[in-house]
């Protein structure tokens, strides 16, 4: 269940928008290319990867993805952020916002979550990377999604239930600061209407013990319960739990939400774990 695990703009205009070429890669699976000219004369250049579980009405035209520039140090952009955007920040080599808009009228609709990955070798890769992806309905507040960070040259992995803008930040919060959002995110999902009694109520017990582990400092514990409550959710999407997504924005897809949040969880957890064995072989010398 586990998810796998500079460059200076003084923008004054809006910000650079251009062509995205998208191709089909498969019957669940596109990429969109993008080569965005800045300012300054350079170009900044990217991919992006969308892999659906399972879809409907797929196509490049219907899923209407478009890569532009952005300005870091926009306001209104940065008020986005969570958190208030401390310890967050758009990278000035890669300051790309990715929009996914699918057209409403398309038939377009996907189940479950979506895998999806930003990659450019215009970021460098370091081990336990602070690169992350946001995610945000159109306009509307970011939360990290990221469920991996791998070499090639950086390629950032998230999942995501629905659409539509995403971008690279740079995140220097402490990792248990990151992991204590995640939990509040995934409380604050299952307090939503759309998820009935009797399965919130198990799957608040799994999240509960989960976050006793992690506060007690027992990460693979923590893990390893947040695991249960990814399986029960799997079990019930579909079932108790509404699990598609369609371009025509009638349907909430809660089991998406949850799954999509709960991998993000694993990732902050998975390198607290990993930090916490590095202390431990210290203290062994």
């Amino acid at each position: 269940m586990r998810a796998l695990a500079p460059l200076a703009l003084a923008l004054a205009a809006p910000p650079v928008a251009a062509d995205t070429l998208v191709t089909q890669t498969g019957a669940n699976a596109v990429r969109a290319d993008f080569a965005l000219p800045t300012p300054d004369g350079r170009i900044v250049r990217g991919s992006f990867f969308l892999d659906f579980a399972e879809s409907s009405g797929l196509t490049p035209a219907n899923l209407n993805v478009r890569a532009r520039l952005v300005d870091p140090a926009d306001p209104a952009l940065l008020a986005r952020f969570p958190g208030a955007g401390a310890g967050l920040s758009v990278p000035e080599a890669f300051p790309v916002m990715v929009s996914v808009s699918p057209l409403p009228g398309s038939g377009f609709a996907f189940s479950d979550a979506v895998a999806a990955e930003m990659y450019t070798k215009a970021l460098a890769f370091t081990a336990d990377s602070p690169f992350r992806v946001l995610k945000a309905p159109a306009g509307g507040a970011f939360n990290d999604q990221t469920t991996g960070v791998i070499e090639g040259s950086v390629r950032i992995r998230v999942r995501t239930h629905s659409f539509s803008d995403f971008l690279v930040v740079a995140d220097t919060r402490p990792a248990a600061d990151a992991a204590r959002a995640a939990y509040a995110r995934l409380s604050a999902k299952l307090d939503d209407g759309d998820v009935p009694a009797a399965t919130r109520g198990l799957l608040q017990i799994d999240l509960d013990e989960s976050f006793e582990e992690f506060l007690e400092g027992d990460y693979e514990d923590a893990r390893d319960e947040l695991d249960a409550f990814e399986l029960a959710v799997s079990a019930e999407a579909g079932v108790s739990l509404p699990n598609v997504w369609r371009a025509a924005g009638d349907l909430d897809n809660v089991a998406g939400a949850l799954a999509a949040d709960a991998q993000n969880l694993d990732f902050h957890l998975a390198r607290l774990a990993t930090a916490e064995g590095d202390d431990d072989e210290g203290d062994d010398d």
